[in-house]
């Protein structure tokens, strides 16, 4: 499998020269520039219905006899995590929506995952990583309950679902993403990480 990663032509030189790359965060993805901005990275929104919640309507909804019914959101999140995105689709407009002018190839995504693992491994701990292609489909869920509290401290978390999981908005990113998860939950920033034997599983 070959996977691409667009970036800037003076990063590409950088990643050439001294095998730099950039990890990016779950939270920080949250409030990256449009297009790349997804405010739900990392997150599920729930509509918890506790049978209590009082139905609205518009004037002009309420002839056609439609009733909104008016629910709290709940966000649900997972820890964060370094991520690391590709696409596996080759095409400059896709790169030029992103803001970038150049790209290269990773003909490993597997090993190169694994290199990135050791490497960031030196610096944090890390408990695991997962690669793979992102599902695209809403992030909106529903949960009807008398105990609101009771089931959402029990609520199923799947942290890779969490991880590989973006509105369908962004379907046309063919998105394949890397995800270092911390031993530890901590708050982390993006960082620049350096490491030549990146080069074993990119062609540029």
């Amino acid at each position: 499998m070959i996977v691409y990663k667009y970036l800037m032509k003076k990063d590409l030189l950088d990643f050439k020269i001294n095998g730099t790359i950039y990890l990016n965060t779950l939270c920080n993805l949250r409030s990256e520039k449009e297009p790349i901005r997804d405010e739900l990275e990392g997150i599920r929104r729930l509509a918890v219905s506790t049978g209590n919640e009082i139905s609205s309507c518009t004037e002009e909804a309420s002839k056609k006899g439609q009733f909104i019914l008016l629910l709290p959101n709940v966000y649900m999140q997972v820890a964060d995590a370094f991520v690391f995105c590709t696409s596996l689709k080759l095409d400059d407009r896709l790169g030029k929506k992103w803001g970038y002018d150049s790209y290269y190839k990773i003909t490993d995504p597997m090993q190169f995952a694994e290199t990135v693992y050791w490497n960031l491994n030196k610096y944090v701990s890390l408990r695991g990583f997962m690669i793979g292609k992102v599902k695209y489909r809403s992030k909106d869920g529903f949960i009807e309950t008398k105990d609101k509290n009771r089931v959402l401290q029990n609520y199923p978390i799947n942290y890779w679902d969490f991880c590989f999981t973006k509105p369908e908005k962004f379907s046309y990113e063919k998105e394949f993403r890397m995800v270092f998860v911390l031993e530890h939950t901590k708050e982390i920033k993006p960082l620049l990480l350096t490491c030549l034997e990146l080069e074993k599983s990119c062609k540029c």
